[in-house]
């Protein structure tokens, strides 16, 4: 087409524009035209007087270039305004996207009509009447949107607005959000919503285990948890002789439902009545009745004197107390210095029956992985009785300074990560461990509360600084000391326990075949009768102690105590409060 055919070729009027675009696909938003004041039908009212070019875009009348002096492709011409107004649309867009970032929980309210919001759609509003109503529908498959909202078809009458445009004027609740965001809150809200609800579920499960051990209780709820059946049945951690005797509900077989619970639900409960039965034999301990009051010796004197093993030092011992004592084991029983401190609890029967036969049997298993010797340094070695085939010393401390090295980091014991069978040995133990660790860490609970706390916050201050107790914490559950030796057949000479802190307690748990072995204490001129399954916890730092050979019969004992290096590593000091 030449130029003179291009200027004399007639044009459409804005009415006869704006309606063809009407009937035209939603696709093509854009109309050119050639409007020519000569020539063309129509009110004036309805031309351009320049007669110059223009083109239609979103309602409104935009000048085009200048008329081209030669011969112009329009088809073009139409597509690069088509990807001039496609650059237009992705604009748009992209600042609408920045906007609900911005503001991810939509809009704001309409608050009048003269606001912000009311305003843009009035404009929207007017661009599409001006154009005329898009025929293109949304399908009612479309996606999900603004919450749990889907979009509802168009009709004829409600143009479609675009990205970005302020379409809703209501507040934006929980019931109504934007699209960005709206389905994954409703997800996530839902997770929330049911994770508190067993959370909640599960504490007042715990609350209602608790009560359950109240007679009242089981009677008015018409609920029976088995616990003492439980109890005697697996674990036998009564620590009183009434219980001792009892045949609890005529019943040597489990209870139904005790057999529906896992083992590791049985473990729990377990460890739970482990907890209750230390509680009450520390308290049986401590009455008037069973405990010593000794005259003469003095826990703080003890502890300013600052002993250290040596033969020589340990001639040189006075023994303080001119009355003998003997704890025979009938019941348990304390003795306390002349200062009121506790220094000695002996509670009898702590662990019988199948916890007591199931320990053992986990004791001798790791002490044929390990392999112990009875060779090792700073040990006994005159004092094992080599004729039987488990001898020696293992030790399962998880984090400690090795002897001689307390100015290095602290690390895991070589026994425990010494080869690949021992650390898979040592992690089983720890994970049969829990009903007497249960039971020897609520004893020191009873017995000592400060002493509890500070070890409480060594405990803490290990987990927090150490990656590998977190790993080890997983299994061994209910344990706060750091370090566990045990001795295959082994009696001790008077010694003290240099290492430990100052106050603090060391709880010996005591295995085998033997029928009785004696614990003596120079200083208080005191003895205990030790028997299979027996709990002890004596102030190792401070007093005076040793074992003589038993006899006939296997013993192993096991010893939780806690190193002096590593309280001052955590910046913890050791102290003790009297009774």
């Amino acid at each position: 087409m030449s130029a003179a055919e291009y200027d004399s070729r007639p044009g459409p009027t804005i009415g006869e524009a704006a309606e063809t675009q009407s009937t035209n696909s939603a696709a093509t938003l854009t109309v050119l035209m050639r409007i020519s004041l000569f020539g063309h039908a129509g009110s004036p009212s309805q031309r351009i007087p320049n007669g110059q070019p223009i083109v239609l875009r979103s309602g409104m009348i935009y000048p085009l270039p200048a008329r081209p002096s030669q011969e112009v492709s329009m088809g073009a011409f139409a597509a690069k305004e088509l990807r001039e107004q496609r650059k237009s649309r992705k604009h748009v867009s992209q600042v609408a996207r920045a906007r609900a970032m911005k503001n991810p929980e939509g809009p704001r309210p309409h608050t009048g009509p003269h606001s912000r919001a009311h305003t843009r759609v009035e404009r929207e509003r007017g661009r599409a009447a001006a154009l005329g109503h898009l025929s293109s529908r949304v399908s009612s498959s479309a996606p999900r949107h603004r919450g749990r909202e889907p979009v509802s078809p168009t009709d004829e009458r409600t143009p479609l607005l675009r990205l970005g445009a302020s379409y809703d004027v209501r507040p934006v609740g929980l019931e109504r959000r934007p699209a960005t965001h709206g389905v994954w809150k409703d997800t996530l809200d839902e997770a929330q919503n049911e994770a508190m609800r067993l959370a909640n579920d599960y504490l007042a499960l715990a609350r209602d285990r608790a009560r359950a051990l109240l007679p009242e209780y089981r009677e008015r709820a018409r609920v029976h948890y088995d616990w003492d059946t439980a109890m005697e049945t697996f674990s036998q951690l009564s620590g009183n002789d009434e219980d001792r005797s009892r045949e609890p509900l005529g019943s040597s077989t489990p209870s139904t439902a005790w057999n529906r619970l896992t083992r590791e639900q049985q473990i729990v409960e377990l460890s739970f009545g482990a907890t209750r039965q230390a509680w009450k034999s520390v308290q049986r301990a401590k009455l008037p009745e069973n405990t010593v009051h000794l005259e003469n010796f003095r826990l703080v004197d003890a502890v300013s004197k600052n002993y250290h093993n040596g033969p020589k030092i340990v001639k040189t011992v006075p023994v303080e107390e001119t009355r003998r004592t003997v704890l025979r084991g009938d019941r348990p029983r304390a003795i306390r210095s002349a200062d009121e401190f506790d220094v000695v609890v002996h509670l009898p029967g702590a662990l019988r029956g199948k916890t007591l036969d199931d320990v053992t049997a986990a004791v001798e298993e790791w002490g044929r992985v390990a392999k112990p010797s009875p060779k090792g340094a700073n040990d006994m070695a005159d004092c094992y009785k080599r004729e039987y085939d488990l001898v020696g010393r293992t030790r399962l401390a998880t984090l400690w300074h090795p002897v001689g090295h307390k100015h290095d980091p602290p690390v895991v014991c070589a026994d425990v990560r010494k080869t690949g069978a021992s650390y898979e040995g040592a992690f089983k133990l720890f994970a049969e461990l829990d009903l007497v660790n249960a039971f020897c860490t609520t004893a020191l609970l009873a017995i000592d509360p400060l002493q509890y706390g500070l070890l409480r916050r060594v405990y803490d201050w290990r987990r927090e600084t150490y990656k590998s107790q977190v790993a080890i914490a997983a299994l061994d559950k209910y344990n706060l000391w750091e370090g566990r030796e045990i001795m295959f057949n082994r009696w001790s000479h008077p010694h003290w326990d240099h290492n430990d802190p100052h106050y603090s307690w060391a709880c010996i748990v005591y295995f085998g075949s033997f029928t009785e072995a004696r614990m003596k204490f120079r200083q208080l001129n005191a003895e205990v009768c030790l028997r299979r399954g027996d709990v002890v916890f004596l102030r190792g730092r401070d007093v005076l102690h040793e074992v003589a050979d038993w006899g006939d019969g296997q013993r192993h004992f096991m010893v939780y105590f806690t190193h002096e290096s590593l309280w001052n590593g955590a910046g913890i000091e050791s102290r003790a409060t009297p009774m």
